[in-house]
Parts: C-alpha cells; sequence; structure tokens
C-alpha cells in the first residue's frame, strides 16, 4: 500500500477524493495532536481520520508539547508504512500547522 497523499510543487496535497487519511504526530519529547479539523468536521480521537473531500479544503492540526520549542513531524501512517508531510515547530503561542488537501 501506498501513501494516499502526494505533494505538488505548489505545496498543496492532493488525493483520490473518497480516500481516508490517517494521520499520527512524531518527535523526540513528549508530544501528540489533539484534534484535526478537515472540511468542517472535527475528529478529537486517535486514530486522527479523515476522508478526502472534492475541491481544496484546508486540514487543521492541534497538538501539545511538554516543552517549548518542540519538533513535530506530521506522518500519514498505513499499515506498517508512513509518509512524512510537514515539519513544524510547537510552541506555547503556536501549537497546531495546517495542510492544503485538495480532492481529485
Amino acid at each position: 500500500m501506498a501513501c494516499v497523499l502526494s505533494r505538488r510543487d505548489d505545496g498543496v496535497f492532493e488525493g483520490g477524493i473518497g480516500r481516508t487519511v490517517t494521520l499520527e504526530l512524531r518527535s523526540p519529547g513528549a508530544a501528540g495532536l489533539v484534534q484535526i479539523f478537515y472540511a468542517g468536521e472535527e475528529d478529537g480521537v486517535a486514530p486522527f481520520e479523515f476522508v478526502i473531500r472534492k475541491g481544496k479544503n484546508k486540514l487543521l492540526l492541534v497538538a501539545v508539547g511538554a516543552v517549548d520549542r518542540q519538533r513535530m513531524l506530521v506522518l500519514e501512517t498505513f499499515g506498517a508504512g508512513e509518509c512524512p508531510l510537514k515539519l513544524f515547530t510547537w510552541t506555547r503561542t503556536h501549537f497546531f500547522t495546517t495542510l492544503d488537501i485538495e480532492g481529485v
């Protein structure tokens, strides 16, 4: 099985409409996803998943970390595989990241 999302040159991720994407967060410190919002829907319970909708939609990922300025890696996961999507730095004032997802 391969990644559902692929990154275009303009930075937008795209994937097939109706496909399910499962997300995880990795960090060297204690950190984790708290909730995600995609196309107006919230998921606040692991495993964090969303179904790709037609057109361009924002994916908001809200995280928590144990220390300030902690690096976090967002991954798409499937079976035994994973695809890195975005690396961001968690701070007490910046505890989320967004991705543009386009359903095609």
